[in-house]
C-alpha cells in the first residue's frame, strides 16, 4: 500500500508497532490507515481511539479483513473510524 501511494506522489510513513503511530504528532499527519489486526499492542482500534483521545481531526481509515459486525460498530462508534474497508 505504501509503495503504491509514492507512486502515486502521496508522502507516507510506515510505522512497524502501534505505539509509534500513538507517538507521531498529530498535527503531522492529513490520514491514518489503520489495520484492525496490528502489531504489538494495542491493536488497531485502540489506536484509533488514542488519536481520537488527543483532539486529532485526520481522518482514519481502518483496513482489515475482520467481517465482525461487532468489529465493524466498535470500529465507527467506540473509534470514530471515518471509513472501514
Amino acid at each position: 500500500l505504501q509503495a503504491m501511494l509514492q507512486q502515486r506522489g502521496f508522502n507516507c510513513t510506515h510505522y512497524d508497532q502501534a505505539q509509534e503511530v500513538i507517538d507521531v504528532p498529530k498535527g503531522d499527519v492529513d490520514v491514518f490507515i489503520l489495520d484492525y489486526h496490528l502489531y504489538g499492542k494495542p491493536q488497531g482500534i485502540a489506536v484509533a481511539k488514542a488519536i481520537r483521545q488527543s483532539g486529532c481531526k485526520s481522518p482514519i481509515i481502518m483496513l482489515t479483513s475482520e467481517t465482525d459486525e461487532k468489529v465493524v460498530v466498535d470500529c465507527f462508534k467506540e473509534a470514530e473510524v471515518d471509513e472501514y474497508l
